[in-house]
């Protein structure tokens, strides 16, 4: 609708039939389409459970279900074999080992587009 009323359209699920993202920080000429860098913000209540938050652009979800990324995450933070460098503490290695091995799999897979993850360590 935001596409619409700003006079774009949407054809086989892209704005303008090219663009397969309706929010974007760049892609600055789909902007007068109604392409924003506004976020869509929902709120939730952590548990104890959570141990992260998953920041990742459609790179990634083209070739990852929101499920199997949070699996491939969990068992790099399980992988004790991941090396720790000089001065950093493991779990920060694991973490960004997790980024890495992530978005070097999402290429490997098959992913044309920018993959960029990132995650937000929430556990104590």
């Amino acid at each position: 609708m935001r596409i619409q009323k700003a006079g774009g359209n949407v054809r086989d699920g892209r704005v303008l039939g090219v663009l397969e993202v309706s929010r974007s920080i760049g892609d600055g000429q789909y902007k007068r389409c109604g392409v924003t860098s506004v976020p869509d913000i929902r709120r939730c209540q952590l548990t104890p459970n959570d141990r992260f938050i998953l920041l990742a652009c459609d790179g990634l979800f083209k070739v990852f279900t929101p499920d199997e990324a949070v699996n491939f995450i969990l068992s790099c933070l399980e992988d004790e074999k991941i090396q720790s460098r000089e001065g950093k503490p493991a779990v920060d290695a694991r973490y960004e080992a997790a980024c890495n091995r992530l978005a070097n799999k999402a290429v490997q897979r098959g992913s044309a587009d920018n993959v960029t993850v990132m995650l937000v360590r929430i556990e104590p």
